[in-house]
């Protein structure tokens, strides 16, 4: 329907509002609740994924960091994502679909979710 509407191939991510909740729940990096644009949650295809750590540990500057949980990476990056080199060429390093959205964007998606209900 994107395709035909718009013009252009998207992928789209559905997933199941417990999922959100438990990988908001899940963060690894506590010093991001105070300041939840500095962390990114990246939703990736499937938890299967091919990840080329090596290649991206080389792209982090100090104090920026990466956790990945299953089907859901964490990117902490304090001083803003667009001071992070890995953030940029994170499509060069992860084979398949991904979507992100910073702390804050997916605990206001999982609250509207869920004043809206099913």
């Amino acid at each position: 329907a994107i395709t035909d509407t718009f013009g252009f191939h998207a992928d789209v991510f559905v997933m199941p509002l417990e999922k959100l909740h438990r990988a908001i729940a899940a963060s690894p990096f506590a010093k991001a609740q105070d300041d939840p644009k500095s962390l990114h949650l990246i939703f990736l295809e499937t938890a299967n994924q091919t990840l080329d750590h090596n290649q991206m540990a080389q792209h982090l500057i100090p104090g920026q960091a990466y956790h990945l949980d299953g089907d859901v990476m964490y990117l902490y990056a304090p001083d803003g994502i667009s001071s992070c080199p890995l953030a940029t060429k994170l499509d060069r390093f992860v084979t398949g679909s991904m979507t992100a959205r910073n702390l804050r964007s997916a605990q206001m998606i999982a609250e509207l979710a869920t004043r809206v209900g099913p």
